[in-house]
C-alpha cells in the first residue's frame, strides 16, 4: 500500500517567526512524519483587531530565510495575497483541492484548541483536517467527538510579543531573522 504524503499547514501571525515556531515545526515534522509544512502567514487574523507590526512582504521574507535550509518547510503565500481576513476554512478547501490524495494536517496550540469551535465554518475544519495540538505544562488536550488530533507536547519560552517590545532573548531568532529585523529596524 503507497503511503499517502502528509502535508501539515502551520498558520500564524509569524510577526516575527522565531526559534519556538521552527522548533514545533521540526518536532511536528520528525514526531508526525510529515513530507511538507507550509509556513501560512495571515494577512490579517479575525480573531486579532491589531495589524501585525511588520508589513505581509517583511514577516514573507523572514519566513523565506528561515525555510530555505529545511528540505521540508516552505512559505505559503495564499492568506498574505487574500484582501480579506485570513479564514482557515477557506485555506483549508484550496489545500484540500491542491492535493486530494494527500493527509492534510494543522498546527496549532491548546489555546486556539480551546477555541476551534469559534473559528469560522467549524465542520469544515474538522471533516478536512487532523490538528497537531502542540501542548505546554503538561496541558490536556479536551477530547472533541468527531475531530482527529494528535497530542504533541511542547516546550519553548520564545514569544514574538517580547520580541517586538524589545524584551526578549537574541537566541529567540535565527541569525539571519535578526539581522533582517535589525536591517529593516522593523521593531524598533
Amino acid at each position: 500500500m503507497i503511503r499517502k504524503e502528509k502535508i501539515a499547514l502551520f498558520g500564524g501571525t509569524f510577526d516575527p517567526i522565531h526559534k519556538g515556531h521552527l522548533a514545533l515545526a521540526k518536532l511536528a515534522h520528525f514526531q508526525i512524519e510529515l513530507d511538507r509544512i507550509l509556513f501560512i502567514p495571515c494577512r490579517q487574523s479575525p480573531q486579532k483587531n491589531k495589524a501585525p507590526a511588520a508589513n505581509a512582504q517583511q514577516r514573507c521574507d523572514m519566513i523565506n530565510l528561515v525555510t530555505k535550509t529545511l528540505d521540508w518547510g516552505e512559505l505559503s503565500r495564499i492568506e498574505i495575497d487574500r484582501n480579506t481576513p485570513s479564514f482557515t476554512w477557506q485555506t483549508s478547501l484550496y489545500y484540500s483541492r491542491q492535493f486530494p490524495q494527500c493527509e492534510l494536517y494543522w498546527i496549532l496550540g491548546t489555546d486556539q484548541w480551546k477555541e476551534i469551535h469559534t473559528w469560522a465554518e467549524p465542520e469544515r475544519l474538522r471533516k478536512r483536517l487532523t490538528f497537531i495540538v502542540a501542548t505546554r505544562d503538561g496541558e490536556e488536550v479536551e477530547e472533541r467527538p468527531g475531530w482527529r488530533h494528535i497530542t504533541l507536547p511542547f516546550e519553548n519560552e520564545a514569544n514574538a510579543t517580547q520580541i517586538r517590545s524589545g524584551e526578549s532573548k537574541a537566541e529567540w531568532l535565527t541569525a539571519p531573522v535578526a539581522q533582517y529585523i535589525e536591517t529593516n529596524k522593523i521593531y524598533s
